[in-house]
Order: C-alpha cells, then sequence, then structure tokens
C-alpha cells in the first residue's frame, strides 16, 4: 500500500480534485466490506502478506 507521501504524489499526479483525494483516502482506511464466498466456478482462499502484515482473503472466478 501507498505510503500518505507517496498517495499524495500519485493524486497531484493524476490531477485529482480534492473531494475524490478524500474519498478514496477514506475508502483506503475501511477494511473489504463482505467476505470472499467459494461458489461454482470460484476458488476462496487466504494469503498471508508479509508487506502488509495481514492476512488476506482472495476470490478468483474461473469463468
Amino acid at each position: 500500500m501507498l505510503t500518505e507521501e507517496e498517495f499524495d504524489q500519485w493524486c497531484s499526479q493524476k490531477r485529482l480534485a480534492q473531494s475524490t483525494r478524500s474519498l478514496i483516502a477514506q475508502i483506503r482506511q475501511v477494511p473489504p466490506s463482505r467476505r470472499v464466498q467459494g461458489n461454482y466456478g470460484n476458488v476462496c482462499g487466504n494469503y498471508c502478506s508479509e508487506k502488509m502484515g495481514q492476512t488476506i482473503q482472495f476470490e478468483l472466478c474461473n469463468t
């Protein structure tokens, strides 16, 4: 994940409006909104991310 400084640089590079920057910053602070589900044709699991220091769920659609 980008540091705050890297995020600010990215926003400046993309010339994002302040309202857009605020919305993206808010989204970056909250955890995912749903748990992954294994359905027909999907594969799900957990990935232990050393970089982020947490376990991340993933869902792959095999269609």
